[in-house]
């Protein structure tokens, strides 16, 4: 969740598809890789072994993100709640029932 916010916050509309689509690829692309080395890795070097090793892999992937200076003070461009809504004309009102 806070991945896909930063993304629509930081990149520009413009661009956003493209990015988006790129987020995706790698993100899915990863997985059925993985999928497809586990079954061999396990079997050269076993299971506690690969586990560990891709405990390890996610640790190092989540923790040096911490290294980075702007993903380390990311903060929002616009909170929606400091804008109040914005009034709606009467005759929506009346057809909303509101």
């Amino acid at each position: 969740m806070a991945w896909t916010t930063a993304i629509q916050d930081h990149v520009p509309r413009r661009m956003l598809g493209r990015v988006s689509s790129w987020d995706y690829l790698t993100s899915f692309l990863a997985m059925p890789i993985g999928n497809v080395l586990a079954g061999p890795l396990s079997t050269t070097f076993g299971t506690s072994r690969v586990l560990t090793a891709c405990a390890g892999v996610l640790a190092v992937a989540a923790t040096s993100q911490l290294l980075i200076p702007g993903s380390r003070d990311l903060t929002r461009r616009f909170n929606p709640a400091d804008e109040a809504p914005e009034p709606r004309p009467p005759e929506l009102a009346e057809v909303n029932g509101a």
